[in-house]
């Protein structure tokens, strides 16, 4: 149970890495301002998604663990098929950001407004995505979603963080971020149902594919 709850923190942190790297790429590829800032990242990936990463750290070992083989000591924490989920997660995480971000950016043409939006998409994606990397076996409605309360906390205060990072003056200062609409965060809030849509599919493919091996959640 340990190990696979190291597996999956090691996941998340890694998508998220590359989500920010693939994101910075894509702006500059299309000749696009920073979608986010240097501040922003760091914010990320420090209080955003340190919280969860710890709550995730303490999810309940799976009901069938005993029924595993014993893992070979040279297994890796991070496998063929742990790299491609890396890979396309962050991918579609980065491409949504970028989405968004050129979707406020031409609407307004205000960068920090800009910033903020994708600021916000990528904290909140990264939500959605730690209750589908919680069980890659099973769909997340069928994995007790609020089996962890830790969790669940933890989620609850990496959002009062990003609400004071968006609506505090401090956060504005420090941060360069710009009090979003309501209107902005309905575009937020779907981004991440979208991401979670697209792992939970991605996750029935390997499924079906035996793409994951016995013994493995990734």
């Amino acid at each position: 149970g340990m190990f696979e709850n190291i597996r999956k923190v090691v996941l998340y942190l890694l998508s998220d890495a590359f989500t920010e790297i693939f994101l910075i790429i894509g702006s500059l590829l299309l000749k696009l301002p920073l979608p986010l800032t240097a501040a922003q990242i760091l914010w990320i990936n420090i209080l955003n998604d340190g919280i969860p990463n710890i709550a995730l750290a303490l999810e309940p070992k799976e009901g069938n663990v005993m029924a595993e083989p014993p893992r070979h000591k040279d297994t890796p924490i991070i496998s063929f098929t742990g790299k491609l989920l890396i890979g396309i997660v962050s991918t579609l995480k980065a491409g949504i950001g970028l989405i968004v971000f050129v979707i406020m950016y031409w609407s307004t043409k205000d960068a920090a407004l800009s910033q903020t939006a994708t600021f916000a998409t990528i904290a909140v994606a990264s939500f959605f995505y730690i209750f589908s990397l919680r069980h890659f076996r099973t769909g997340i409605f069928r994995s007790q979603p609020f089996r962890n309360p830790w969790l669940i906390g933890a989620i609850g205060i990496g959002m009062i963080i990003l609400f004071g990072a968006i609506y505090s003056h401090v956060g504005n200062i420090y941060l360069g971020t710009r009090p979003l609409a309501g209107s902005v965060w309905v575009m937020v809030g779907a981004s991440g149902l979208v991401l979670l849509g697209c792992i939970e599919l991605l996750k029935v493919v390997i499924h079906k594919k035996h793409l994951i091996p016995r013994g493995s959640i990734i």
